[in-house]
């Protein structure tokens, strides 16, 4: 696979067994370059493309590495040695999600979030001021938030020590909140400075507005939907006068728990008693609290909703999903639930979603599985586009064998859809949600639109053919952006006996006809199996997508030359 690099790593060289990823680009004198190591894990190299810039780069990994905190990402090894010819710089994970303004300004307006995120950066900056630094360049671009609900604090080349800074190296103040202590000083950042650089980036981001349009005495108008005790936290974090800001922001975070995020309601009862109705987060944080440490929610759906935890037994973060209390009592709805745990622990395969454990307490049921610290691939399309052919090669291999795993233990998925596709944090895609799962042959009403099979539309015999249909509907929606047929059931029904799909003009020729094999209208004219749709990939699809790959003059070669780049015929001139 080819990827275009920026200029100052063209000329690098990668350790034995490491390649180059798809993704890369460039920020505040610093690059970042997608790449895969030995192991098949996605990481980030942190460069400076300026060469002069390569002490400082060293300095930010060192300070990094200082560090330990869940919201600050760690280094884990620094090159400096240009003579082996690595490129210069720390290689740290690959941080899949979107800047806090790109969030809200694709509508994602969960205010919740914005609490969650000053609760999470202010935690990370704590740590950072305990230790003697600032961080100085805190702005909406510089907190991430992934698929999964995690808050990542960026743009650390401005903590480190400022003899590392080359001379006239500020962060750029169009995008940076800069606090009013420096507008006569100069940028010179403190652990206050920091804390007003924070809510600054917070209600900017929020309310989509110019940095230098916070007026603190606007934020009525311009956070109407926060409670008023938040707007008072955030109201004092930006006090012109950093004197009157809050001593430290620990102080900040007391705060914040004691007025905004309280876990239950006052209610008053039909006799004039006030009591405490527990809220579903307090029911669980209680009943789990001696196993997991419940962090953020993550999704809801009809009938439960997933969380964000950290086990504290192993120390590690997972996914817990939980059946609606008022469900409990449905016999049919904890069945599906129930089954779905089930089905999933006992397929065990790399392309499905683990699951760990089932438990149930005080009418509390959940399960928990692993957390697809990436999204899922609805997430993915929806913030960055279709997909590139060459990124769905490295998928469709673990996506079929995974679901030839299912059908081979007598499971129809009869779900497959964008949103039950989890990409995990290294980067693989992996099925999951087996909710409406059933043995081979039962009849199922229609499921997703645009990726439901003929027969599921038509209400027929439901085959393990269907998965095939709905998994070639997935995959031309990654790569086109668009499910295959839309409209009411009749058009789309129509769409899918004619083969007139939407939105495939820009996929390779023999991608499409091998697309339209998996989606055939008769479920006998589609692969035999998912080993076997694979073995086509293989075949067919792959040999001529790195032949289309290949550079111009690469073309000129004999086809065994561009089939076989390696092969050798001694006896040639």
């Amino acid at each position: 696979m080819n990827v275009a690099l920026d200029p100052h790593l063209a000329d690098a060289i990668l350790p034995s067994g490491w390649s180059w990823g798809t993704a890369g680009f460039l920020g505040s004198a610093r690059h970042y370059q997608e790449l895969t190591d030995n192991l098949g894990r996605s990481l980030s190299l942190v460069s400076a493309p300026d060469l002069g810039h390569h002490g400082w780069i060293c300095a930010e990994a060192r300070t990094l590495a200082s560090i330990s905190h869940p919201s600050i990402p760690a280094p884990y090894a620094l090159w400096n040695d240009p003579e082996q010819g690595f490129p210069v710089g720390y290689v740290r994970r690959w941080i899949v999600g979107e800047t806090l303004r790109q969030h809200v300004a694709r509508g994602a307006r969960d205010y919740q979030a914005i609490i969650r995120v000053l609760r999470l950066a202010a935690s990370a900056l704590a740590t950072v001021h305990d230790g003697g630094r600032s961080h100085g360049g805190v702005a909406p671009e510089a907190l991430w938030l992934t698929p999964s609900g995690r808050c990542w604090l960026m743009s650390w080349q401005w903590s480190v020590a400022a003899k590392y800074i080359p001379i006239g190296q500020t962060p750029d103040r169009e995008s940076t909140p800069w606090a009013p202590e420096w507008v006569e000083n100069g940028w010179a950042p403190t652990p206050l400075s920091d804390q007003w650089q924070l809510a600054a980036s917070l209600v900017s981001a929020w309310a989509q507005c110019p940095i230098d349009a916070l007026i603190h005495t606007q934020l009525d108008e311009l956070l109407p939907e926060f409670p008023a005790s938040f707007r008072q936290i955030v109201a004092r974090a930006l006090d012109p006068n950093p004197k009157l800001r809050y001593p430290t922001l620990l102080i900040l975070i007391r705060e914040l728990e004691r007025t905004v995020t309280s876990p239950s309601k006052l209610l008053v009862t039909s006799t004039g008693t006030p009591v405490r109705e527990e809220t579903l987060e307090t029911s669980l944080r209680r009943v789990t609290v001696d196993d997991y440490e419940v962090i953020s929610l993550l999704g809801e759906g009809a009938h439960g909703s997933v969380w964000r935890v950290r086990d504290l037994a192993l120390g590690r973060y997972v996914a817990l999903k939980i059946v609606r209390p008022a469900l409990v009592t449905d016999a049919d709805a904890m069945r599906s639930f129930t089954r779905e745990a089930r089905l999933a622990a006992g397929l065990a395969h790399p392309g499905i979603v683990p699951v760990y454990d089932w438990e149930a307490r005080e009418g509390i049921h959940w399960y928990t599985m692993e957390l697809a610290e990436n999204g899922s691939l609805a997430d993915l399309v929806e913030r960055q586009g279709p997909r590139d052919v060459s990124e769905i090669d490295t998928q469709v291999s673990r996506l079929l064998s995974a679901l030839e795993a299912a059908h081979e233990a007598g499971i129809v998925h009869r779900d497959l859809k964008p949103e039950n596709i989890l990409i995990s944090r290294w980067g693989a895609w992996r099925l999951s949600d087996f909710g409406i799962a059933d043995a081979e042959g039962d009849l199922t009403l229609a499921t997703t639109p645009g990726f439901s099979a003929p027969e599921q539309m038509l209400k027929e015999l439901v085959t393990s053919k269907a998965d095939l249909w709905a998994m070639g509907a997935l995959l031309w929606y990654a790569m086109t952006g668009q499910a295959p047929v839309s409209g009411d059931a009749r058009a789309q029904v129509r769409q899918q006996v004619t083969l007139d799909f939407d939105g495939g003009e820009g996929l390779h020729p023999i991608v499409r006809q091998w697309l339209f094999h998996l989606m055939a209208p008769s479920p006998e004219s589609r692969p035999s199996s998912a080993s076997e749709a694979l073995a086509i990939w293989r075949r067919d699809v792959r040999p001529a997508l790195a032949v289309a790959a290949r550079t111009p003059a690469e073309k000129k070669k004999p086809l065994v030359d561009q089939l076989f780049p390696s092969f050798s015929r001694p006896f040639r001139r």
